[in-house]
């Protein structure tokens, strides 16, 4: 019975292999500040395949706040689908509701990318989202 208990708890929430703690982070002109993740798997490259990912939608994040801005977004991620999307601290809730629609239309660029992670995410006018993000990092 014990036994089952554990491979159930296993099937359900696999060990975590790779944690990433990445303090900044652009990929084809994404920028990604206070990356953290904790994945199944990825590797050396893995910050750079989860920025990666991100990027291929920079186009329509980048559309949710054209003037610029810093969203911390975080989500969990499963073969094949973005779940549990959550952005917040955008500069308005419309922000943040496109922020997570977007997010959550993202597939993983490789199975490896299983679990979770946050981000602060510059997107729109690179030097206002700079300047957000400077900003918020100064704020105690």
């Amino acid at each position: 019975m014990l036994v089952a208990l554990a491979l159930t708890a296993l099937a359900q929430d696999p060990p975590t292999k790779l944690t990433v703690n990445v303090s900044s982070l652009a990929v084809d002109g994404l920028e990604v500040r206070a990356l953290q993740c904790s994945l199944a798997a990825g590797g050396l490259l893995a910050p750079v395949l989860v920025v990666g990912t991100l990027a291929q939608n920079k186009p329509a994040l980048d559309a949710c706040a054209p003037g610029g801005a810093a969203v911390d977004v975080t989500w969990r991620w499963e073969v094949g689908a973005t779940r549990d999307v959550t952005s917040k601290l955008g500069p308005t809730p419309a922000v943040d509701a496109c922020v997570t629609t977007v997010m959550s239309g993202l597939a993983p660029a490789q199975a490896s990318l299983v679990g979770t992670c946050t981000a602060r995410v510059l997107i729109g006018d690179p030097v206002a989202a700079k300047a957000a993000a400077d900003a918020r990092a100064a704020t105690p």
